[in-house]
């Protein structure tokens, strides 16, 4: 195994630059699939690692990456997205639901107080109210990193090779693994708040921000630390 650092390219956290000994390999933190379910233990999996030349690598991670962004364009459409499904359609979902009738099975009663839970398929509609626009930033932000990497250079083009990303010390696993659960609890509570709440919109927006956070933990994954890195060699 040989030892290298990890870098993300100039204000971009999807890809990572890998320098080791006379190679640079360029990575994808949204792959593979497993890094999503437990990015805590992705470095379990190989990757796809794109080889890259010196003086490209260095391009990456020094040089602004130009794209024609319309930043401001972009930002008032997510607002106009987390203002509708954490506020407007939150509330015309629980204006229909007030008018159904209540079964005893949702009145719930702790200590003084009485709570009416909302019924699993109101609290399933305003959960999926407030994913909504966390999944559309989320997927926002993994396409305009890939633009500003595609468009500096064309990496699908490039020779590839299978590498396993060993984390050099336990420290940076168990790290790893502490704010993954730590994110998760804090998105469950949330998501129990919001229900019980019927989606009053701090809450709401809350939990959004929340799930946007764990779902951008994968890149977490590899942070700008030294590893350990193996080829693995076709069979």
């Amino acid at each position: 195994m040989k030892n290298s650092n990890l870098k993300a390219p100039y204000k971009n956290n999807r890809y990572r630059v890998i320098c080791s000994d006379s190679k640079q390999y360029l990575i994808d933190a949204d792959s593979p699939w497993f890094g999503y379910v437990f990015f805590g233990l992705s470095w379990l999996v190989p990757q796809k690692a794109y080889i890259l030349d010196e003086r490209d690598a260095d391009d990456l991670l020094v040089r602004h990456v130009d794209i024609k962004n319309n930043n401001k364009m972009s930002l008032i459409w997510l607002s106009l997205i987390i203002l509708g499904f954490n506020i407007i359609l939150p509330n015309l979902v629980n204006t229909f639901y007030r008018n159904s009738t209540i079964k005893y099975s949702q009145i719930h009663q702790f200590g003084d107080s009485v709570t009416i839970i909302p019924s699993t398929m109101h609290s399933l509609l305003l959960l999926i109210l407030a994913s909504f626009p966390a999944i559309i930033i989320r997927i926002f932000l993994a396409q305009r990193s890939k633009r500003g990497i595609v468009n500096k250079i064309q990496y699908k083009n490039l020779p590839f090779t299978k590498i396993k990303i060993i984390p050099a010390t336990i420290s940076i696993v168990i790290k790893n693994i502490v704010v993954y659960f730590f994110l998760a609890l804090l998105v469950i509570t949330a998501g129990f708040f919001l229900v019980i709440s019927e989606g009053y919109w701090i809450i709401s927006l809350s939990f959004t921000l929340l799930l946007l956070f764990f779902l951008l933990t994968n890149n977490l994954a590899l942070s700008n630390d030294k590893y350990k890195i193996r080829e693995i060699k076709e069979k």
